[in-house]
């Protein structure tokens, strides 16, 4: 689980556990936000008990070892309906199949999560931030349809990306050791600034006293 995050992120669903195999099959498809992802309390507490392995965390795990069925998760932390619901798992969709040699078939079953605590929220706030806004001379009826055309529109959109099949994009293995690499360094660097940090404020501390 800690080289999870080093995949390609749009790969990252032929990584999890909650299947059977590389590519799922006659599976169901988790859509949403976080809640789909299994972002939460359950997944800081294996991290911490965890360092090596594969443990369950999220609904797909618990559905995976109820049903025997495959589960994958399409989420998006912190995304609302349009984006955790479709963009987003279009996209990666689109993309696993644009890869050399994978052949993701569609899901069998679709799971889709949708809390109202923040998730209309969420939805008020990307049309904020994507839709132009509407003069309020405008009847209710125009807005509704200006909405609809905006949402059709971008819905279009995972569909018409250039994906393009290059070298470096099939070169998967090589792509995760240049993240992890790079991401080692990272947290490195983080560490030793933050020692350094630590070591000067003791110091100080010392003197003062």
């Amino acid at each position: 689980m800690r080289l999870y995050g080093l995949v390609d992120k749009d790969l990252r669903i032929l990584a999890q556990s909650s299947k059977n195999n590389l590519l799922p099959k006659g599976y169901i498809a988790l859509t949403g936000d976080s809640y789909a992802i299994g972002a939460g309390d359950w997944l800081n507490e294996v991290r911490k008990s965890n360092v090596f392995g594969s443990p369950d965390y999220s609904p797909a795990h618990l559905i995976f070892k109820k049903t025997g069925i495959d589960v994958v998760s399409f989420g998006r932390a912190g995304a609302g309906s349009f984006d955790g619901i479709w963009s987003e798992p279009v996209s990666q969709f689109l993309y696993i199949n644009s890869v050399r040699d994978y052949g993701l078939s569609p899901p069998k079953y679709l799971l889709i999560f949708f809390y109202e605590g923040n998730d209309v929220y969420d939805n008020i706030q990307f049309l904020k931030d994507n839709l132009a806004k509407v003069s309020d001379k405008q009847s209710g009826k125009y807005k509704f349809k200006k909405v609809l055309n905006f949402l059709n529109t971008e819905a279009k959109k995972p569909f018409n990306e250039n994906l393009n099949n290059g070298f470096w994009k099939n070169m998967i293995f090589m792509r995760f050791l240049f993240q992890g690499t790079v991401n080692l360094v990272k947290e490195l660097f983080f560490f030793n600034k933050n020692s350094k940090k630590t070591i000067r404020f003791t110091r100080f501390c010392l003197k003062e006293k």
